[in-house]
């Protein structure tokens, strides 16, 4: 699997641009991008690499991550997926968004599909499984492809932190998520997450502080 990383909006929201070498299949995960030259570059890497855009796909819904859905709904004729519990996350964004003084594009795209826990997408020879990984929002989802030791966090897990649950998260969920779904993952996987650098899951398990205290159950 390739990877591009965009870095976009005011808040610094990791958009992965991934694909398959050979059917040249992509997906794009977490398009928050807001301005034109944001929807340039992304458009420019489709053109250049001959890519043929599949999936776009969330982690989660809040308005950060989804600020580009528009773009990407009419250049290329995508809806989003994301999880059914985070329907009513998606539907609030305007108004959260212009609490934070941010205005969203509108009209939002209606979700293509909703995805569940173990269900899986194919992007060309890669199966990516949906990981359920409630507690930043309830219907939050990483996205892992297998294959290439890969996972896509969204913003349930960042390199040394996690995801904030005061905008209807929940702590508890979110700990849950990461001890027993995330770092039971093979210890080399690498973590892609909503914001910030990438990871892997063993150096999440010896360095995150959110960790050390059910750390002696994966040694």
């Amino acid at each position: 699997m390739n990877i591009k990383a965009f870095q976009v909006n005011e808040l610094g929201v990791n958009c992965y641009l991934i694909w398959d070498d050979k059917s040249r299949e992509a997906a794009l995960i977490d398009c928050g991008a807001q301005a034109e030259y944001e929807w340039d570059a992304i458009n420019i890497e489709m053109k250049e690499r001959n890519l043929m855009l599949k999936y776009a796909l969330l982690t989660h819904c809040h308005f950060d991550h989804i600020m580009g859905l528009p773009f990407i709904h009419r250049t290329y004729g995508l809806c989003p997926i994301f999880h059914e519990m985070d329907q009513r996350v998606y539907d609030a964004m305007p108004q959260m968004a212009a609490q934070f003084g941010i205005s969203m594009p509108l009209p939002m795209p209606a979700p293509h599909r909703y995805v569940k826990d173990g269900d899986e997408l194919t992007l060309g020879e890669e199966t990516i499984k949906i990981i359920h990984t409630p507690g930043h929002t309830w219907g939050g989802v990483c996205y892992y492809a297998e294959k290439s030791g890969v996972l896509f966090s969204g913003d349930t897990l960042f390199r040394g932190s996690l995801g904030r649950t005061d905008l209807g998260g929940d702590m508890d969920e979110e700990l849950n998520s990461i001890k027993k779904r995330i770092l039971t993952l093979p210890g080399e996987t690498l973590i892609y997450p909503g914001h910030g650098p990438s990871t892997t899951a063993a150096w999440e398990m010896q360095n995150n502080p959110y960790v050390r205290p059910f750390r002696k159950n994966y040694t």
